[in-house]
């Protein structure tokens, strides 16, 4: 074979930088033709639509096709977006004349309203609606069935909405598969669960949020459906991200019950919602951020919310001021916000402000209107309201006492579902109040209350087995009932702790491990928790005795209404410890806790008349309050009228006799000196006889 020349190999190359040439010419002329393509038209205007829709110059139809009926509906929008209503009706008018099912339901929404210069008319409205649906549109059958079922522009006629909203649902209108799932959801005669979870799921697997909001309850309670809370997530998850805001919230909501992990998670899909504007969903987000213990920025987003017209926002950053939690302290703010939430008939923002109004703090005491805003919620079915205004007419305050219609409340709460309710119909039934005691219903109460997580309910069955009322005493139990609820952060079951440790009764005497609680228990607002670690510091039991820390937690006692409190910051200003001396004071004092029942008082406000400090001396005054005292079983009220009937004070002349009777019973009540005296009084009036 022989081989090629030179010129050979000259040619073929030459061939080869002419054929890139060619490529390369070929594909400079088709970039050249791209550019010189004209630009996209720009899209009809109103005037040109409306041409294309009448059939006026065909020749302006840029995609080549004929005239329309749907051009007119196209022509009409186009004309109701520059304002132009009037134009707009007369093509809805002629594309519903040739046929066009979206031009005669357009016609109808406008003679339902009234507008392009047609008259407002009903029954025209929904013939409309009625031609456009015969031809198969179903959100004009979703329409007439809407006039149908609320009667306008026509008899009204639920079976005829039902089947309209049928036909719709059929013909691919979801929201009408939507209304018909609500509509078998929460019939009250006839509702169909099962159907409704049908149409729901039909219409969110067409992407209508609302539908999988609605499916994803259903899985959440369980109804026409297997209780699944997995899927009920899933399903708020897919409607959230379609921007439906009650479902991120609702979603948030469920996390928020979860671990730490999941409530974390449910923080984004709260600020999904609270950031687009859901000033409920910045509440909710707030309740969360606090739960979380990130106080100011729920304090910030309860703000959010109360400037959002959510009427809850208010009460709780009022909740927050009243308490100084995260933010100052203000009495002042939490009233106006109390005030603000209760004008929007927020009932628990009346109850908040009539407890502040009950107990005089931020506001003057005014116990009649407590009961006005208790008696106000409590008629909006606040349950919490009914204990509140049950508590006063329980004592006759506020207005007329009625120990019945109390009780009546209290156990309305109970039994629609307020634990707190059954906590004190029980404490209600074990005084007494209304009839006999009847300690076997309120240690039942107590259990269901303490069964159901209402850990005063707790406490209290505690008190019941450590005292043996109504059951036998065993101190191991209510250990153990003390210890559930104090760990449950119930703050007058740490109390309990702290006096059985104090007293070394059921636990080991232990003053350190005691003070503990009672810290605890003040700080978790108990105020016989801070009575008790009054006492503590007053005595110094578990901690370095500091008497002006204890005047400090008294007088909070007494301000919180506890009345103990009020006669233990009395006795330190007789003694001016921790406090300056100030017997007049301590007189008022003791007088506010006597008429209130705390019978130590009593003799104490005896003690400062019999001997004239800080009050006119009296001793006619002094001997009552000692009588009032040791009758209601004050031990100290009867051994002072022992003494004074031992010194002849009482009468004119010694009572030997009455004297050894009064030191006898103070002696009953565990009061060491009274059986000092007792045996001492023997000692002194023993005869001995001898033989002769």
């Amino acid at each position: 074979m022989r081989r090629a020349g030179p010129w050979v190999w000259l040619l073929v190359f030459l061939g080869v930088l002419s054929g890139f040439g060619a490529q390369a010419s070929h594909a400079q002329k088709r970039r050249r033709v791209q550019l010189a393509q004209p630009p996209p038209p720009p899209p009809p205007t109103p005037e040109e639509l409306a041409a294309q829709c009448l059939g006026q110059g065909v020749h302006v139809l840029r995609d080549g096709g004929l005239p329309e009926p749907s051009r007119c509906h196209d022509a009409g929008q186009a004309f109701e977006a520059i304002g132009n209503d009037e134009r707009a009706a007369q093509l809805y008018r002629e594309g519903c004349r040739r046929g066009d099912p979206p031009s005669c339901r357009a016609l109808g929404v406008m003679r339902l309203s009234g507008r392009g210069g047609l008259p407002r008319s009903l029954p025209e409205a929904l013939s409309s609606f009625r031609a456009a649906c015969d031809a198969g549109f179903g959100r004009a059958c979703f329409d007439a069935g809407r006039m149908f079922e609320s009667g306008l522009g026509t008899a009204e006629n639920p079976s005829q909405a039902q089947a309209l909203f049928e036909r719709a649902c059929e013909l691919g209108w979801l929201e009408a598969c939507e209304h018909l799932g609500s509509q078998l959801a929460m019939s009250e005669s006839r509702p169909d669960l099962e159907r409704a979870v049908s149409l729901f799921t039909r219409a969110c697997r067409g992407n209508r949020a609302s539908s999988c909001r609605y499916l994803a309850e259903l899985f959440a309670g369980g109804r026409g459906t297997e209780k699944d809370a997995k899927q009920a997530q899933r399903l708020y998850e897919m409607a959230c991200e379609q921007e439906d805001l009650p479902s991120c919230e609702r979603l948030g909501a469920m996390l928020r019950q979860g671990s730490l992990e999941e409530r974390e998670r449910g923080v984004a899909f709260f600020e999904r919602a609270c950031a687009r504007g859901r000033a409920s969903a910045c509440n909710d987000l707030g309740l969360l951020r606090e739960q979380l213990g990130q106080k100011r920025q729920a304090a910030e987003l309860f703000q959010q919310a109360c400037a959002g017209g959510v009427p809850a926002g208010c009460t709780n950053l009022g909740r927050l001021f009243e308490r100084g939690d995260g933010i100052p302290r203000s009495l002042d703010g939490a009233l106006r916000l109390y005030r603000k939430a209760c004008d929007e008939e927020e009932t628990s923002a009346c109850v908040a402000l009539g407890i502040l109004h009950e107990e005089g703090r931020g506001t003057p005491r005014d116990e009649r209107e407590a009961r006005r805003l208790f008696e106000f919620s409590c008629d909006r079915s606040d349950l919490i309201g009914c204990v509140h205004l049950g508590l006063l007419m329980q004592d006759g305050r506020g207005g007329s006492r009625d120990p019945e219609r109390a009780l009546r409340l209290f156990r309305r709460a109970c039994e629609g579902g307020e634990l707190w309710g059954c906590v004190v119909l029980g404490q209600a039934l074990e005084e007494g109040r209304g009839g006999i005691p009847d300690l076997a219903q309120a240690r039942l109460l107590y259990e269901r209350a303490c069964q159901g997580g209402e850990m005063l309910g707790c406490t209290n069955l505690g008190v019941l087995h450590e005292e043996g009322k109504g059951v036998a005493q065993d101190l191991l139990r209510a250990v153990e009932l003390y210890q559930k609820a104090c760990e449950q952060n119930e703050a007058y079951g740490c109390t309990r702790l702290g006096l059985l440790h104090r007293n070394g009764k059921g636990l080991p005497r232990d003053a350190q491990k005691a003070f503990a609680f009672f810290l605890k228990a003040c700080d978790g607002g108990d105020l016989r928790g801070c009575n008790a670690l009054g006492h503590a510091f007053e005595q110094g039991l578990g901690t370095t005795p500091n008497l002006v820390r204890a005047a400090e937690l008294y007088r909070r006692a007494c301000d919180g209404g506890l009345l103990s409190g009020c006669t233990n910051l009395g006795t330190l200003q007789v003694r001016g410890a921790g406090v300056r001396r100030n017997p007049a004071e301590a007189a008022r004092l003791f007088g506010l806790a006597c008429e209130g029942g705390h019978w130590l008082a009593c003799s104490n406000l005896g003690s400062l008349h019999e001997t004239g400090n800080g009050v006119r001396r009296d001793l006619r005054r002094a001997i009552d309050l000692y009588d009032r005292a040791c009758s209601q079983g004050e031990a100290r009220g009867c051994f002072n009228l022992a003494r004074l009937f031992e010194r002849g004070q009482v009468g004119g002349t010694a009572s030997p006799g009455l004297a050894a009777e009064y030191y006898r019973r103070a002696c009953t009540m565990n009061y060491a000196p009274a059986c000092e005296a007792q045996e001492r009084l023997a000692r002194e009036n023993a005869t001995f006889s001898h033989s002769e």
